[in-house]
C-alpha cells in the first residue's frame, strides 16, 4: 500500500505500508487423514509451506478466500501441534489440538521379548512406540482391557495380565504401530487360545422392574453366562430386602440363562433391595465341555436395583362402634397411610372413600332406627390391604344412663326404711 503526502512546497514524501501476515483461524485435528482448513491474512501470496511440528502437511487446496485446505499428517499423539505457514521468505505459527487414532503409547521398552507380537514389527528404535486396536478379540471368548495394559506400560506377552477369559475358544485381534522416530507403521496379528478347562464366568445379571413390590408377589432374577449350563440341585441367588433373603433357582438348566426367584413374605420391607452373591447350595453350576468346569460364582453385570422397593406394612385404619340418636350420622376414623378406603354399610349402601391426611369420613343419608353392621377395608399405595375393621352403628331414640351418684344413694336409704316400718 503507497501513501502520499503533499507539504506546502508541493514536494510528496511516499512510503509502503506492508500487511501482517497471520492466521485468523486454524480446525483442530481428531485423527490423521482428516480434512481440515486454516484462514490466512494479509498474505502477498499462496503459503509456499505448510509444516505440523515440523512435518510437512503435504498438498494444499485453496479454497478461496484466504482458506487452504490439507490432509491431516501422522505425527506423534502430544495433544497439540505447532502449525506452520510460511508464504514465500515470512512465516506464521499457531497451536492447534492434534489426535491420531493411535490410542496407546509404550513410552519405554527395551527389544521386545521373544513371545512378543512386539518383536516382528521391527520397530528399531527403543523410543516411544504408539498403537492401537484395529479388531478386537472376540468377547464371547476373551475380553482384553486395552487401556489397563497402556497404563501399565505392558508389551503384547503380558497381555494375559489384563485378559479375562470367557469361553472356550481361539480368537484373534489385529493391532497397528506408528513409530514417531521413524514413521514407520504397519499392522500385526495376537491370536489367543482359551482351552476348555477355563471355567465360565457370570456375564451379567437382569433384575426385576423398577417398582413397589407387596407380599405374595415375585422378584424374578436372571442370571446370564457366556456359554450353556448345566444344573443340578437348588442354587440360590442372595439378595436383601429388608433382610437376608434366597432367590431359588427355577429353571434355565442347559441354557445360558438361568432364572431365581424370591416371593416377597410378609415382614420383607426395604426402600430398594440388593443382590449380594450366588451359593450353590449343595447343587452345581457346571458349563458343558467335555470335562465339565464349575461355574464361577462371582457376580458380574448386576442391574440397577435402586428403584426395586418391597412394601408389604399393611394401613392402619379404624372403624368404631356408636350409638347415637343422629338419624343421619357423620362416620370418620383414621386411615393410616391408605389411599383407598371401602366402607359396606349394611342395609344402607357401599361407601369408596378417598383418605386425607390420614383420616376419613363419611355422611350417611338419614336412617331409621335399628342397627347397621359396618365393615371396613382399605389399601395403601403399594397394593397392601389393610386388616378388615367391623363395628356396628345404633340409632335410637334415647340413651339411657345407669342410676348413680345422688339418686342411687336415696333410693337405697327408701328401701332399708321401709323395711324397718313393715316389719317393727
Amino acid at each position: 500500500m503507497v501513501n502520499t503526502f503533499w507539504y506546502l512546497n508541493w514536494n510528496t514524501i511516499e512510503f509502503t505500508e506492508t500487511a501482517i501476515l497471520s492466521i485468523t483461524a486454524a480446525e483442530d485435528i481428531t485423527s490423521e487423514g482428516d480434512t481440515v482448513a486454516f484462514a490466512l491474512s494479509g498474505n502477498s501470496g499462496a503459503p509456499t509451506g505448510v509444516t505440523m511440528n515440523g512435518t510437512d502437511v503435504g498438498t494444499l487446496t485453496d479454497e478461496g478466500s484466504g482458506v487452504y485446505s490439507y490432509t491431516a499428517t501422522l505425527i506423534a499423539d502430544d495433544a497439540t501441534a505447532d502449525l506452520v505457514v510460511s508464504v514465500d521468505s515470512t512465516t506464521v505459527a499457531t497451536v492447534i489440538d492434534y489426535a491420531n487414532s493411535y490410542l496407546y503409547e509404550l513410552v519405554t521398552h527395551g527389544t521386545p521379548d521373544a513371545n512378543s507380537a512386539f518383536l516382528n514389527t521391527q520397530f528399531a528404535t527403543n523410543g516411544p512406540v504408539e498403537w492401537g486396536v484395529v479388531a478386537d478379540f472376540d468377547s464371547g471368548i476373551v475380553v482384553v482391557d486395552w487401556a489397563a495394559m497402556d497404563a501399565a506400560e505392558d508389551e503384547i506377552n503380558d497381555i494375559d495380565l489384563h485378559a479375562t477369559e470367557v469361553a472356550a475358544g481361539t480368537t484373534t485381534a489385529t493391532l497397528k504401530y506408528f513409530v514417531p522416530e521413524s514413521g514407520a507403521t504397519g499392522t500385526f496379528n495376537v491370536v489367543l487360545t482359551v482351552s476348555e478347562e477355563v471355567s465360565s464366568a457370570i456375564t451379567s445379571i437382569s433384575v426385576p422392574i423398577a417398582g413397589t413390590y407387596i407380599a405374595g408377589e415375585n422378584l424374578d432374577f436372571t442370571v446370564n453366562w457366556p456359554e450353556l449350563v448345566d444344573v443340578t440341585g437348588t442354587p440360590g441367588l442372595n439378595i436383601n430386602v429388608g433382610g437376608a433373603r434366597q432367590a431359588n433357582y427355577v429353571s434355565g438348566s442347559g441354557t445360558s440363562a438361568l432364572l431365581f426367584r424370591y416371593t416377597v413374605q410378609p415382614g420383607d420391607n426395604a426402600a430398594s433391595i440388593s443382590v449380594t452373591s450366588l451359593t450353590l447350595n449343595g447343587g452345581s453350576i457346571v458349563d458343558q465341555a467335555s470335562t465339565p468346569n464349575a461355574a464361577v460364582l462371582t457376580l458380574n453385570g448386576v442391574g440397577d436395583t435402586s428403584g426395586i422397593a418391597v412394601d408389604t406394612l399393611a394401613p392402619a385404619i379404624s372403624l368404631n362402634s356408636i350409638t347415637t340418636t343422629n338419624t343421619a350420622p357423620l362416620l370418620s376414623g383414621s386411615a393410616g397411610d391408605a389411599v383407598s378406603l371401602t366402607l359396606v354399610v349394611t342395609g344402607v349402601g357401599t361407601y369408596s372413600i378417598t383418605p386425607s391426611a390420614g383420616a376419613w369420613s363419611q355422611q350417611l343419608p338419614t336412617l331409621a332406627l335399628g342397627d347397621y353392621p359396618m365393615t371396613l377395608d382399605g389399601v395403601d399405595a403399594a397394593g397392601n390391604a389393610a386388616v378388615t375393621r367391623n363395628a356396628t352403628l345404633s340409632i335410637v331414640t334415647e340413651i339411657v344412663s345407669a342410676a348413680n351418684g345422688l339418686f342411687q344413694s336415696l333410693f337405697t336409704d327408701l328401701e332399708t326404711e321401709q323395711s324397718s316400718t313393715l316389719f317393727r
